[in-house]
């Protein structure tokens, strides 16, 4: 367990930077409060292996998504339960060079939040709870349940029981 475990984040649930002719979803695009309930490894910027991969966060929602939210039509039609659970991909704005992924620190997500008080994240569903893997893999993410359905900023939230 990481020292992410129990903190709480707002996600302000946005298209990825340059998707311009993304249309906003009716009602907008929503912002959504959470429990980050685990950690996962698994791979950053689409590499894998030693050093190249990174904390990804497994956030338990307070209010659930909506079931038909699929702004990006990337769940393909496939019928949904409403999401009362994300996982979160560190996405940076500006990507270093492969060659300083490895100096970048296990988690990521944690490490902006602490400089910048936001970090940047890439927003997946489709995963059971309690149905995570030790560890991801791209095979397993392009094979398995979990679709990417948007971007998002996620913050931290004042910790109250």
């Amino acid at each position: 367990m990481t020292a992410a475990v129990g903190q709480r984040l707002r996600l302000a649930l946005g298209a990825p930077d340059g998707a311009r002719s993304v249309p906003t979803p009716a009602g907008g695009w929503p912002v959504v409060d959470g429990r980050v309930v685990a950690t996962v490894p698994g791979p950053f910027l689409g590499l894998e292996g030693p050093g190249f991969e990174k904390a990804w966060y497994v956030v338990a929602l307070d209010a659930p998504l909506a079931a038909d939210f699929d702004p990006l039509h990337t769940l393909h039609g496939q019928p949904a339960a409403p999401a009362t659970q994300v996982l979160l991909r560190p996405d940076l704005v500006d990507p270093p060079p492969p060659a300083e992924v490895r100096a970048l620190p296990a988690d990521v997500i944690g490490a902006a939040l602490a400089a910048d008080g936001r970090a940047r994240v890439s927003v997946y569903v489709g995963r059971a709870a309690g149905a995570l893997p030790e560890r991801l893999s791209l095979a397993a993410l392009k094979e398995g349940p979990l679709r990417w359905v948007c971007a998002a900023w996620a913050e931290r939230l004042a910790n109250c029981s």
